[in-house]
């Protein structure tokens, strides 16, 4: 049966997350935890399709704080370069150079070679990719060129185009499309993914880019991403990482 990725199916709601995350965010989440404590340099096995719904969650968190810097610029507010560097840092080297090459070049060969994906979807879904892209390089040329409406504009089409992306990978993809697919077939995508990032993560590592994520946040006053997690999860960082 191949996997749907036109459609979000919520997930039954985890334990251990706090009582106001709804469905529709819990899988995602609950993958976050893992990620975060591998971050800080914990050995938690993650299945491939987690790993990739934790980085989801990362990412949201980042269009959060995007569309609400974007909402003060509508608002008349001067537009900050500092706070647009940081996400475009993020977006171009983690959500396009990490992510997505994992899903590229690891994830869709293998579901296309297990017959769970078929050609014409794998290639809607890099075509997505590749529009995305290109509104990450309006963004570049907006925030370069100091013209606040060039950011706007493009932050509205990027984070309302990406929402939807992650949706339908959320909805068939990754969860719970994936959830049957055994050890056997799933290991060796870990594997490629851990050699992945050591190509592509830099200085910092996973770190690097939480914290960026983390800053935008505080910058624009919004949830962090780790909230919602159990205390576990969640402590050891502070609200004064900037990175910017």
């Amino acid at each position: 049966m191949r996997l749907a990725i036109d459609s979000y199916r919520a997930l039954a709601e985890p334990a251990g997350l706090s009582e106001d995350v709804t469905l529709h965010e819990a899988a995602p989440l609950r993958a976050f935890g893992a990620w975060l404590e591998n971050a800080r340099g914990a050995a938690r096995p993650q299945r491939p399709e987690q790993e990739l719904l934790a980085e989801h969650h990362l990412m949201q968190a980042v269009l959060g704080a995007m569309e609400e810097e974007s909402r003060r610029l509508l608002g008349g507010q001067p537009l900050r370069p500092e706070f647009w560097r940081g996400a475009v840092e993020f977006i171009g080297n983690f959500s396009h150079r990490v992510h997505r090459l994992k899903e590229e070049q690891i994830l869709f060969p293998a579901l296309e070679a297990w017959g769970l994906l078929e050609a014409e979807a794998c290639e809607r879904l890099r075509d997505d990719h590749e529009a995305l892209k290109d509104l990450t390089w309006l963004l570049c040329d907006g925030v370069h060129d100091g013209e606040w409406e060039k950011v706007f504009r493009s932050v509205a089409t990027y984070t309302g185009r990406m929402r939807v992306h992650l949706e339908a990978e959320e909805g068939g993809l990754l969860a719970p499309g994936l959830a049957n697919v055994g050890a056997e077939r799933m290991d060796p995508l870990s594997d490629g993914f851990a050699r992945l990032e050591a190509e592509t993560l830099g200085a910092g590592g996973r770190l690097r880019f939480l914290e960026i994520s983390r800053s935008l946040c505080l910058d624009v006053g919004i949830a962090l991403p780790e909230a919602g997690l159990a205390p576990r999860a969640s402590s050891g960082l502070g609200n004064t990482l900037r990175v910017h």
